[in-house]
C-alpha cells in the first residue's frame, strides 16, 4: 500500500512542480518554439510513466542491453534537455525544433517496437520451455505414481527404473520428441495395468518398452 502511494506521488511531483515553474517564471505569453518544448517534454514524460504499465513483460528484455524502462529513461532524458533549451531560448524558426521532436519520438517509437518484437519472441520462448517442463513432469508424476503402486519388490525395481531413466530426461522438445511423450504416456499406461495385474513378465516388457521410448526421446532431444 505505502509503496503505491509513493508510487503515484513521485509519478505527479514531476509535471506538477515543472507546469508550476514553467508559468510562474515565464508566464502564459510564450512563442511556438517554447510550446513545442513544453508540450514534447510532458508527453515524453508521460510515456516514462505509462511504459512500464502498458508493457510491464518488456522488463525482461533487452535491446542494446537495455530494458523498455532504460530506454524510455534515456528518451525523457534527450528530450527534457532539448525541452528545455526550446523554452528557454524561445527562437522564432519553430520549425526547426519540431523537426527536432519528430525525430526524438520517431527513434523512440523504433526502439520500442523492436523491444516489443524481441518481447514477443521471449515470451514465446519462456512459454514453450514451460511447456516443455510441464511435460517431462507429468511424465515423471505418473511413472511416480505407479512405483507407489507397485507392492512387489521386483516389480517396484522395474518401475524404479523407468522413473529414474525418465527423471533424467532433458526438458527440451520438438515435434518429433512430442509424438514420443504421446508414446511413453501410452506406454506407462500399459505399464501400469501390468503393475495392477502383478505380472512380473508383463511388467517388464511394458518397461522395457518404455525404457526404449525413453532413450529414443533423449537421443532426439540432444
Amino acid at each position: 500500500m505505502k509503496s503505491n502511494i509513493y508510487r503515484i506521488i513521485s509519478g505527479i511531483l514531476f509535471p506538477i512542480v515543472f507546469v508550476a515553474l514553467f508559468f510562474v517564471i515565464g508566464g502564459t505569453e510564450h512563442g511556438v518554439t517554447c510550446w513545442i518544448g513544453f508540450g514534447s517534454t510532458m508527453l515524453m514524460y508521460i510515456m516514462l510513466v505509462a511504459v512500464p504499465l502498458l508493457t510491464p513483460n518488456s522488463q525482461s528484455s533487452y535491446l542494446f542491453g537495455m530494458t523498455s524502462g532504460t530506454i524510455t529513461g534515456i528518451a525523457f532524458a534527450v528530450q527534457f534537455i532539448f525541452g528545455l533549451i526550446f523554452m528557454i531560448s524561445d527562437f522564432e524558426k519553430w520549425k526547426i525544433a519540431l523537426v527536432i521532436e519528430i525525430v526524438i519520438f520517431v527513434v523512440f517509437i523504433l526502439f520500442m517496437l523492436q523491444l516489443l518484437q524481441t518481447d514477443e519472441v521471449t515470451a514465446k520462448k519462456e512459454l514453450k520451455h514451460q511447456q516443455e517442463v510441464y511435460s517431462v513432469k507429468n511424465l515423471v508424476i505418473k511413472t511416480k505414481m505407479i512405483v507407489d503402486r507397485a507392492t512387489d519388490s521386483e516389480i517396484k525395481r522395474c518401475v524404479r527404473n523407468v522413473y529414474d531413466e525418465l527423471n533424467s530426461c532433458p526438458t527440451s522438445t520438438n515435434s518429433q520428441v512430442k509424438a514420443i511423450d504421446d508414446s511413453i504416456s501410452y506406454s506407462l499406461d500399459v505399464l501400469n495395468q501390468s503393475v495392477m495385474t502383478g505380472d512380473l513378465n508383463s511388467v517388464k516388457a511394458s518397461a522395457i518398452s518404455v525404457t526404449s521410448l525413453i532413450k529414443e526421446r533423449k537421443s532426439l532431444s540432444r
